[in-house]
C-alpha cells in the first residue's frame, strides 16, 4: 500500500487521477464507488449526478452488466442476485458441456411441462438410438 501512496503523491500535482485508477486496477485493487455526499457504497455500485445509482459487475464469461435504480437498496439486491445468479445458475459446468448434457438440459428445462408425455419418450428415444451414439458424447 505505501507504493500506491507514494505513486499517488507522485502523480497528485500534474492532475492525472486517471493514470492513478489505471494503476490500481492493474494491481488488483478494488475502488468502491461513492454517492453524491462521498459516502462509500460498495464495490460496482455508484450514484450518478442525477441521483439515480448504478450497479455494474462482469460475469464469469467477461461481459459486463449494469443496470440503473432509483434506491439504493434495489441497486445492492439486484447485485446481490444477478452475481448469485451468475455464480450458481449456469447451465454448463464446465466450458465446453457435451452433447447428452446439453440435451438432458433441453428436454427438462426448456421443454419441461410444455409437451406431453409421450412426445418426451419420443424425444428421449430419437436421442437415444438416432442421435447420441453418433454426436451425443
Amino acid at each position: 500500500m505505501k507504493i500506491l501512496l507514494r505513486y499517488r503523491q507522485k502523480l497528485a500535482p500534474y492532475g492525472s487521477m486517471k493514470l492513478y485508477g489505471a494503476f490500481l486496477k492493474m494491481k488488483g485493487c478494488v475502488t468502491m464507488g461513492k454517492d453524491l455526499r462521498g459516502k462509500e457504497l460498495g464495490v460496482g455500485i455508484s450514484q450518478r449526478k442525477d441521483g439515480m445509482y448504478t450497479g455494474r459487475f462482469t460475469t464469469k464469461s467477461g461481459k459486463r452488466k449494469q443496470k440503473y435504480f432509483h434506491k439504493l437498496q434495489e441497486c445492492r439486491a439486484w447485485m446481490a442476485d444477478a452475481q448469485f445468479e451468475d455464480e450458481h445458475g449456469d447451465v454448463f459446468f464446465s466450458d465446453s458441456p457435451t452433447v447428452d448434457a446439453w440435451f438432458d438440459y433441453w428436454i427438462n428445462e426448456v421443454k419441461g411441462d410444455s409437451i406431453r408425455i409421450i412426445t418426451e419418450r419420443n424425444y428421449r428415444s430419437m436421442w437415444s438410438f438416432s442421435i447420441s451414439p453418433i454426436i451425443g458424447r
